[in-house]
């Protein structure tokens, strides 16, 4: 998901030299050190950063903690590019008014929100810039009439099963969520399939990754 939302970024603001990244619900750090070392392989040291400031946003303090360690380490960050960790709800969390941000993304984030309405709302309305855009990949389950995907509709026991097997943890797979994010942007991609569970390659529990613009 991070590698395509990076390509969409370069190809939707090519000739913006100072783009802005958020990652909602960033937890340790891990998606953006992932992305950084893909970049930097990929593109080379020496290359311009596709992103010169990344948020790394999330509520709790102990994972905080962890991103903090990990970006303070040496050549943890790439040299034009400043990685900020940010202990806050990301339904309140604004940017300085002098930043304008390019990327939001969520990595199973999203489900863990009480509610998919506050963060989404947020996003759109007070984080990203115009023509910014939103990109999430979470787990989910379709409704019995979804329109999206009919090849991965769920059966009635899958979609049972998995609600009630995430509810333990107060993670939501309802559906209503993944198409308020297709209502609130404008889809510029999007793919369903399914992860293999525990290692067990019959057991699959349904996913999607969506790249939207505000």
């Amino acid at each position: 998901m991070l590698e395509r939302a990076c390509e969409t970024v370069l190809s939707e603001f090519p000739n913006e030299s100072e783009r802005v990244w958020v990652d909602m619900g960033g937890g340790t750090g891990y998606n953006i050190a992932h992305l950084l070392q893909y970049l930097e392989k990929t593109r080379g040291s020496a290359a311009k950063p596709v992103f010169t400031k990344i948020y790394c946003v999330d509520l709790s303090s102990s994972l905080c903690a962890v991103a903090k360690e990990r970006f303070a380490k040496p050549d943890a960050v790439p040299r034009g590019v400043s990685v900020e960790v940010v202990c806050v709800d990301g339904c309140v969390w604004k940017p300085p008014p002098n930043v304008k941000v390019h990327l939001v993304t969520m990595s199973y984030s999203l489900s863990m929100f009480e509610s998919p309405y506050p963060p989404v709302d947020h996003i759109s309305s007070n984080i990203l810039k115009k023509g910014g855009l939103f990109s999430i990949v979470d787990f989910y389950t379709s409704s019995s009439t979804s329109a999206t995907d009919k090849q991965l509709l769920t059966t009635w026991f899958l979609r049972h099963f998995w609600q009630s097997w995430f509810d333990v943890d107060g993670i939501s797979l309802a559906p209503e969520r993944r198409k308020y994010v297709e209502f609130k942007f404008k889809q510029i991609s999007a793919t369903s399939a399914r992860n293999i569970w525990m290692g067990i390659p019959f057991v699959r529990i349904p996913y999607y990754i969506f790249i939207g613009r505000v």
